[in-house]
């Protein structure tokens, strides 16, 4: 399978980094708007529940090799659960 980089967490920064393929850094950098526009390469999201969401979707998408999946899986699982109960009470 191809993959065109690969995600790292950082406890020390609770962030995650991102290094890819540049035409997969044009795509992320729509997704995660906050990015550096300048930014090539190697890019660094914060560790909150919907960046975690939408980083294992963009996963789906641009394969990468996920170095600690089981926190993306938990904290995207966080998001879904976080908007679940919301939706509930709505």
């Amino acid at each position: 399978m191809t993959t065109y980089g690969e995600v790292r967490y950082s406890a020390e920064k609770r962030a995650w980094t991102i290094m890819c393929e540049p035409h997969v850094s044009i795509r992320l950098k729509r997704v995660f708007g906050k990015l550096q526009k300048s930014s090539t390469g190697k890019h660094t999201i914060s560790d909150t529940p919907e960046n975690a969401r939408d980083l294992e979707w963009f996963i789906q998408r641009y394969p990468m090799a996920v170095h600690d999946e089981a926190r993306l899986v938990q904290r995207a699982q966080d998001h879904r659960d976080t908007a679940a109960m919301v939706a509930s009470i709505l």
